[in-house]
């Protein structure tokens, strides 16, 4: 897990909720990187933590807190 984030893939956290501004852009941001390397699909990916430089899959329950995508 430690290489798969890069610059059309994006790992985050979003354990309650997660801003429908905060994921336009890094929709925004993560589709310009796929277009500009001439890659067909980018990916977003919820449920992932990182403590000191270690990524842990902690789930998520984003769809379930209101207000948020």
């Amino acid at each position: 897990m430690e290489r798969w984030e890069h610059e059309i893939v994006e790992l985050k956290e979003a354990k309650g909720g997660y801003d429908a501004d905060k994921i336009g852009c890094y929709f925004s941001e993560i589709s310009n990187e796929a277009n500009l390397r001439n890659q067909q699909y980018d990916w977003l990916v919820f449920g992932i933590s990182e403590k000191d430089k270690i990524k842990h899959v902690v789930g998520t329950a984003y769809k379930k807190a209101s207000g948020f995508v």
